[in-house]
């Protein structure tokens, strides 16, 4: 994400130990921003989070996106998704 806010898109980089060796606060408080309605946990998790967040938002439409190193987390990431947003109940 921080390469995106630096402008030099490209492949997803492999996990870092310390984030704030590469990036200044200025942009990690950036990303923490871009990612404040970010769901993460399990299936029950994130299903109550994002019933939360669209009874109070009533959103007309969500766009989900994920940004993984690696392909079998992305895919399991999109599967536990699709699974949450069919319980999804417009209120």
């Amino acid at each position: 994400m921080i390469n995106l806010r630096r402008g030099t898109p490209g492949q997803v980089p492999p996990p870092v130990d310390d984030i704030a060796a590469l990036a200044s606060h200025a942009e990690r408080a950036g990303v923490d921003q871009a990612l404040k309605y970010s769901f993460v946990g399990t299936a029950e998790t994130v299903q109550r989070a994002l019933q939360r967040f669209t009874d109070t938002v009533k959103p007309d439409e969500l766009m989900l996106t994920g940004l993984f190193y690696d392909y079998d987390a992305r895919l399991r990431s999109f599967e536990v998704a699709a699974q949450v947003c069919s319980t999804i109940a417009p209120r």
